[in-house]
Order: C-alpha cells, then sequence, then structure tokens
C-alpha cells in the first residue's frame, strides 16, 4: 500500500497491461512497471507513474487503440478525403453525387476511422447520415427497420404485423418499396448511407439496397452510399447482383506512408502540450510498420506511462513502453494465428512468409505458385481454384494485400510483423 493525498494505492492485475492500480478512484495501467521480489512491487515505477495521474480533459489519453472511433487525428489518405468531401459536397447541394464510395482493405487500417470521418463531414454540411453495419443486415426486413423514416416503436411494431404500418410494407420487401423509403428520406434532407463491415451485407439486401440507389440518383435524388469492408468486399459485390457497383470510385486502404505514420503520433501529442525527440518517434514508426493499430497502440502505451510530461518522450520512454505494447501485439497475433488455423491455412501462411524475407514486395506471379507448392505439400486440393481460395482468405484475414491500379502486379504483407509471428510458431503437428 501507498498512501498519498487521493488516499491508499492498491495494485490490482490487469488483463490488458499486467498490472494496474486505483487512486482516489482512477484506475491506472501501469504500463511501464516493473516486479520487485516475490509478493511486491517495485514502489518507485509506481510513484513515477503515479505523477501522471490527472482528471482533467487534458491529461487522459487521446490514443483510442482498437474502439472503432476516430483517432485524435487522421492522418494520411489526403486523396480519399479529399474525393469523399468533393462528393458530400455535390451532395449537400441537394443534388446526386457523381460516384459513390467503395473502402476496402485489411483489419485495422483505417477504414472504419475514415467511414466516421465522412460522417462528421457530412453531418456538417447537413446531410443526414444513415450509418449501420453490414452485419445488422442479413435480410429485407432488417434493411427497412434501418432505413425507415418511422419512429423506433412504429419500426418494432411493423416487424411483427403481417399487415401495413401506415403505407410502409415491412414483409416481403421489395427494391421499388425501399427506393420509396429512401426517396422519402432523400426528398427531406441529402442522405449518406455509411455502410461499415459492408462485406458482410446480406446478399438480397445488398442487391436492393444498391440497386434502390442507384435508381435514385438516376432521378437526380441527393442519396449517396459509401461501403466500407474487407478486401473481400470488391468480390462480394460483385456476386450479389448489384449493376453499377464496379462504377462506384473504389479506394484501397492500406498502411501509412511513413510521414503520416509519424504525424499520427506527434500531432495528437503536440496538441496535448507533449512532444517527443526524432529519435524516438523515427523508432516507433519503423516498429509500426505503417499499421495505424499498432500506431495507436504506441501512443497510449506512452502517454500512460510518461513519469514527466513537461519533458520530451525518449527513446528510453520507448523502451520502458515496449513490453507492454509487445504483449497487446501479441493478444492480436495470436487471434489472427486462430483464424488461419480455423482456415486451415497456416501452412500456406508460412510459404508465402518466406517470400517476403527478402523483399517488402513480392510479384503476384511468384505469390500464387508458393501457395499451389504449400498445399501440395499438405496433400490438399492445388488446382487454380483452391489457389485463389487460399489467397482471397489470405487477403481477407490481413495477412497479405494487394492493391488495385499499378501496383496489381505486387503483393506485400498486410503486417510485416504477422508474417514473423507465424513463422516463429511450432507445427501444430495436425493435418486435415
Amino acid at each position: 500500500m501507498w498512501a498519498g493525498h487521493c488516499g491508499p494505492l492498491q495494485i490490482t492485475p490487469q488483463a490488458s497491461f499486467g498490472l494496474g492500480c486505483h487512486w482516489g478512484g482512477v484506475a491506472i495501467p501501469l504500463a511501464c512497471t516493473t516486479v520487485a521480489n516475490e509478493g511486491g512491487y517495485d514502489e518507485q515505477a509506481v510513484v513515477s507513474l503515479l505523477a501522471l495521474r490527472d482528471t482533467s480533459r487534458t491529461r487522459r489519453s487521446p490514443f483510442r487503440p482498437g474502439r472503432g472511433t476516430l483517432p485524435p487525428y487522421l492522418a494520411g489518405r489526403l486523396a480519399e478525403r479529399a474525393l469523399i468531401r468533393e462528393q458530400l459536397e455535390i451532395l449537400a447541394e441537394r443534388d446526386a453525387p457523381s460516384s459513390d464510395i467503395v473502402l476496402y482493405g485489411p483489419r485495422g487500417n483505417g477504414k472504419t476511422a475514415l467511414l466516421l470521418w465522412a460522417r462528421r463531414e457530412a453531418e456538417g454540411l447537413g446531410v443526414d447520415v444513415l450509418r449501420f453495419s453490414g452485419a445488422e443486415t442479413p435480410s429485407l426486413e432488417t434493411l427497412a427497420r434501418l432505413t425507415s423514416t418511422m419512429p423506433p416503436w412504429l419500426r418494432w411494431l411493423g416487424t411483427v404485423s403481417l399487415g401495413r404500418v401506415g403505407s410502409v410494407q415491412l414483409k416481403d420487401r421489395t427494391w421499388r418499396q425501399e427506393r420509396a423509403i429512401l426517396a422519402r428520406r432523400a426528398r427531406k434532407r441529402p442522405t449518406l448511407l455509411a455502410v461499415d463491415e459492408a462485406h458482410m451485407l446480406g446478399a438480397e439486401a445488398g442487391r436492393v439496397l444498391l440497386n434502390a440507389v442507384q435508381h435514385l440518383q438516376g432521378d437526380g435524388l441527393p442519396v449517396m452510399l459509401i461501403l466500407a469492408g474487407t478486401p473481400d468486399l470488391p468480390r462480394h459485390l460483385g456476386t450479389i447482383g448489384a449493376s453499377f457497383w464496379d462504377r462506384c470510385e473504389q479506394l484501397p486502404i492500406g498502411r501509412l506512408q511513413e510521414n503520416s505514420s509519424a504525424d499520427a503520433v506527434r500531432i495528437p501529442l503536440a496538441e496535448h502540450g507533449r512532444s517527443i525527440v526524432d529519435e524516438a518517434l523515427e523508432e516507433i514508426v519503423t516498429d509500426s510498420y505503417g499499421y495505424p493499430y499498432f500506431l495507436q497502440i504506441w501512443g497510449h502505451t506512452l502517454w500512460a506511462g510518461c513519469a514527466d510530461p513537461s519533458q520530451p518522450l525518449s527513446r528510453a520512454d520507448v523502451e520502458r513502453s515496449r513490453p507492454a505494447v509487445d504483449r497487446r501485439r501479441r493478444v492480436y497475433y495470436d487471434r489472427r494465428y486462430q483464424e488461419l488455423v480455423e482456415a486451415d491455412l497456416v501452412h500456406v501462411a508460412v510459404g508465402v512468409a518466406a517470400l517476403f524475407n527478402a523483399s517488402e514486395k513480392v510479384r503476384a506471379d511468384q505469390v500464387y505458385p508458393a501457395i499451389q507448392s504449400s498445399l501440395q505439400r499438405e496433400g490438399l486440393a492445388s488446382d487454380y481454384g483452391a489457389v485463389m481460395e487460399a489467397a482471397r482468405h489470405l487477403r481477407d484475414l490481413g495477412y497479405i494485400w494487394q492493391a488495385s491500379g499499378q501496383q496489381a502486379d505486387y503483393i506485400e504483407p498486410g503486417i510485416p510483423s504477422l508474417m514473423r509471428h507465424v513463422e516463429s510458431k511450432p507445427d501444430l503437428g495436425i493435418r486435415r
């Protein structure tokens, strides 16, 4: 126990950081503390960390790793934001936009953050925003409830009634009926439909939604779609039968460039009165590989472990924070590895990882043969379809990434350090 002016300090275990403390009713993660002797804790480390305790808003960590919220500073994505903003301004003027937008890329690269940014921009322009997840729309009935302008209690009544509620039938929905619902919204106010996890859109509901929006835009109504999902999203849209999705602006969202990665950490710190030396920032950027989720983890952990906020964060602060960052990152890696296990793709993933030991980018005509060889060694089907399906799974899991345009001939790791983690895991010793 250590007593201060806010009462006794209570040391407790925490799942995310290993140790934590409660002081004055406030939980403080001890990202950088050390264990002293058996059953004890390094009091000096605890005391130094308590120096950061401040319940004011300005002292809370601005970093938000893995929470599906906007980061404190949306780094990079300048071209993507400019394009989205242009379409939103057209929409706000009560015109149909020239294009809908599809955001796709591996998890953790900031698609949801960009979608939330678009929502905020749209609301600032006076646009009515309807945001929902593709996982929420497995059926036409659910889609009708999400897009209806009726009060929630009336929408609920419609889901248990086989008749009509007002003039809107909520059973046996057709695209014409959905078009009528969206048209009513758009005539009142320009409307943006922002759909996250769009790769999980039910086929029927997705087809109805996309075709309804297309027809409304053809009638000149101010309605717009932004869809965000995993690398599998373009393929999924192609299978649900929507006739126009491939004419949308398709924006691949990959890892950040080095300067944007640095901004993602440096600018939020500066906005809250803190600084970081160049060498420490460079170390974080290198360690994160441009992966936005890891950058947020680094920022959050450094903030929590900063003993003296008046001093610039140094390389020593980075090294003290590294164990906590590594622990959290390993949890993430283990989840991805388990997904590879469940998809029976571990040996394929190891074979692919070997290609990237010497290069950050590898030609596609090298990756696909490596996948085929791995399948053959395991005695699995290795024809063209099997190879393409394995590659699709790896892309969807964020293990590999293949952008469109000029880089379409090349494949790169979704997260290079994840490949090293997979290579380091022991063989499970089981086969299908």
